[in-house]
């Protein structure tokens, strides 16, 4: 199985029959990447059954303009109210 083009799994001489295999720690370098698999087996058949491509969460901190348009949303809140409580 290649990932981005660079061999992520090989499985020579492997068992006859059904085996699962799993990878982590592949991650994208772009919106777009190529997943291909190869294989041959004379003169038997490879069943290739439910690959499963998961998006893992990015990071949950902030951008640091979020974290300023929340301090400024609080500021004018802030603002308002001791505006309103000097009666302008």
């Amino acid at each position: 199985m290649y990932w981005n083009g660079t061999l992520a799994l090989s499985l020579p001489n492997a068992a006859p029959g059904y085996t699962q295999e799993t990878l982590t720690g592949l991650v994208a370098t772009g919106t777009s990447t190529v997943l291909q698999f190869s294989g041959r087996d004379d003169p038997n058949l490879i069943w290739l059954d439910d690959v499963d491509v998961e998006a893992t969460p990015t990071s949950s901190v902030p951008e640091p303009a979020s974290i300023a348009f929340c301090a400024l949303g609080l500021a004018g809140v802030w603002l308002r109210r001791r505006c309103s409580r000097a009666g302008l």
